[in-house]
């Protein structure tokens, strides 16, 4: 009988592979060898990898079963998607549950077991199929609201609208019809490396409170998407940095018009005129703060209908806060025309000894591979909530 050789099939070699060199060092009662640390490494990096695609091989089987045999196809490495077309659905959840879910994984994989500490580990980035509006609360980051493609190549392409000139026109019988144009550029893009460690924790201090690996894993996972917030809002291109949104080419201004709210409601309207919709409006928290309180004359507020509170809405529209955004700016999105781009690999961490393990003390590395890409820069309105 021909032996094929399936992602399970090589993934369950490996696992026997590394099982078996596990319990040699154990029964021989010492640690690793180098050569041995780096089968290890080489060996687990593949086996996590054939793990990434067996569950996206049955997270589609399942998705494939819900929807009665439709799907719609991933976007290649050529392209992350144009805007109109389909394209996957996906939204991070790395709020709320999603991100307690998320740190408990990240603390799941720390190396509290010395034989295993220099391992790799990846979590998958947790996903949901639906926005925060659609679920009806209020986002805690720019992350969960941008829609996510995952790409297998840390090199990708889009297409960006440069120009549209609408001339559709009534045409009488036998006349000419006219043209109109969209034109396009394809921007080439790499993902780029965003990371951070912890400082040495003691090993024996893992081990003794168990809820110390997960606290460290979730305030690790915040301050990495709070650098990856960073980037994809004003990330400027330079060096290593992202082309975030703010420093995208052609995107639309607002210059401060009476007050905050109606500088907002005007950053829509631009953005209504080149025929899109402001879908969420990226506020500071102070400034957000400060239009919830604002009092006219009569010591009444002044939103009335204008502010959803409950809802964290403005003119209908919902709001996030970032302190990512610098104080007095803010910036009405169109969710169709931006989006977040990352690896399939997830979130990473790895456990390093510290001084060669003299010392019992370990450190984590918690990393991931991200993007932004602006699909049509119109859709993105700067605006400015203070007088010049």
């Amino acid at each position: 009988m021909t032996n094929i050789n399936t992602p399970r099939t090589r993934l369950k070699a490996l696992q026997d592979d590394l099982l078996a060199m596990k319990a040699k060092a154990e029964a021989e009662h010492r640690d690793f060898t180098a050569a041995e640390q780096q089968t290890i490494e080489t060996k687990a990096a593949e086996a996590l990898e054939l793990k990434g695609k067996i569950e996206r091989s049955n997270e589609a089987a399942e998705l494939l079963a819900k929807v009665g045999g439709t799907v719609i196809d991933e976007p290649t490495n050529e392209g992350g998607g144009t805007p109109g077309l389909a394209r996957p659905k996906a939204f991070m959840a790395l709020s709320g549950d999603g991100a307690r879910r998320a740190a408990s994984l990240l603390a799941a994989k720390v190396g509290t077991n010395p034989a295993v500490k220099a391992l790799a580990a990846i979590t998958p980035i947790p996903l949901s199929t639906e926005s925060p509006f659609e679920l009806g609360r209020v986002p805690a980051s720019v992350l969960d609201v941008l829609p996510l493609t995952q790409h297998t190549s840390p090199t990708y392409r889009y297409p960006r609208q440069t120009q549209r000139t609408n001339n559709a026109a009534v045409v009488a019988p036998g006349g000419t019809k006219p043209t109109s144009t969209v034109d396009t550029e394809m921007v080439d893009v790499e993902l780029k490396v965003i990371a951070t460690m912890s400082q040495p924790v003691d090993e024996y201090a893992l081990k003794d409170a168990s809820v110390l690996d997960r606290f460290l894993a979730a305030e690790l996972q915040y301050m990495l998407l709070q650098a990856v917030e960073e980037e994809v809002l004003n990330g400027d291109g330079t060096g290593s940095h992202m082309t975030g949104i703010l420093a995208t080419e052609n995107i639309q201004t607002q210059a401060f018009d009476t007050d905050s709210v109606t500088t907002l409601r005007m950053a829509a309207l631009k953005a209504e005129n080149a025929g899109h919709q402001a879908s969420v409006f990226v506020v500071n928290p102070q400034d957000w703060a400060t239009i919830e309180t604002t009092r006219n004359l009569s010591g009444n507020f002044d939103l009335g209908t204008a502010i959803d509170r409950a809802a964290q809405k403005l003119w209908g529209v919902p709001v996030v806060t970032s302190g990512r955004i610098a104080v007095g700016e803010a910036v009405s999105l169109d969710l169709g025309t931006v989006g977040l781009d990352a690896d399939m690999f997830g979130l990473q961490v790895k456990w390093f000894d510290v001084n060669g393990g003299e010392t019992n003390q370990v450190r984590a590395r918690v990393e991931g591979r991200f993007g932004v890409s602006v699909y049509q820069p119109l859709g993105v309105v700067k605006a400015s909530l203070t007088e010049a």
